[in-house]
């Protein structure tokens, strides 16, 4: 691209200036109507002319161009292809994107048994067995009295953990019931019940809360269900 002065440079100007007087023009009319002004007042100067002279300027000239419009330098034009070149080529470490492949590949039999495998490996990590322990209460035969006894005296009874179905996870779910006291031992009924019936019957409020003045209350022996030894071990730990 060429620059101001460069352009400057191959203009050539040429300018004519043409200056001359236009005299005034008379008329008879304009003639006959300044005698008549004349006569009408003596003494005035009166103009016969219909147009005043003036001066008129006439300008000419060209503009001649020695360069060519619109062309450019082709030594510009060619740093301009060069750095647009440079550009477009990847940096150095920079692999240019291979074009894909129109044919999917294969599957492949061997790759996929295999990621089916760490898949059903994956599964089997993230299953979660649950532990859950259930609780009972022996029912005891009496409440209060001078010791304010409150529960069926005796070790205390529990079963293993057993399988009951599995869970979201595919985990499985244990468990296991445990009865507080023995309902087989000294002060008991021979039977359970929950421990949420528990704490309605035996707890603050309940038919059979623990009296404070040293009385004793006495429980019916039908109350609860009866205990099935089948299974249960006193104080057995299990993980």
């Amino acid at each position: 691209m060429k620059t101001y002065q460069q352009f400057i440079e191959q203009v050539t100007a040429t300018v004519n200036v043409d200056r001359r007087s236009i005299p005034a023009k008379a008329t008879s009319q304009s003639v006959s109507g300044a005698v008549d002004r004349a006569l009408a007042r003596p003494g005035s100067s009166q103009s016969a002319s219909s147009e005043t002279g003036r001066d008129k300027t006439t300008v000419s000239g060209g503009i001649s161009f020695s360069g060519r419009i619109g062309g450019g330098n082709n030594k510009d034009k060619d740093k301009q292809k060069e750095k647009q070149r440079q550009q477009q080529k990847p940096k150095q470490g920079q692999r240019k994107d291979r074009k894909s492949d129109p044919t999917p590949d294969k599957p492949n039999p061997e790759l996929a048994a295999r990621k089916a495998g760490q898949q059903a490996r994956r599964a089997d990590l993230l299953k979660r067995n649950k532990f859950t322990t259930k609780y009972r209460y022996a029912v005891p035969s009496s409440v209060g009295g001078k010791s304010g006894n409150y529960a069926a005296s005796g070790a205390n009874q529990m079963t293993d953990f057993k399988a009951r179905g599995t869970n979201r996870t595919g985990g499985t779910n244990f468990v296991r019931t445990k009865v507080v006291g023995d309902p087989m031992g000294s002060g008991g009924t021979g039977r359970t019940i929950s421990q949420g019936r528990y704490n309605r019957l035996f707890g603050k409020g309940g038919r059979y809360e623990v009296p404070t003045d040293g009385s004793t209350k006495y429980i019916p022996s039908n109350l609860g269900r009866k205990f099935n030894t089948s299974g249960y071990q006193p104080n057995k730990f299990v993980r």
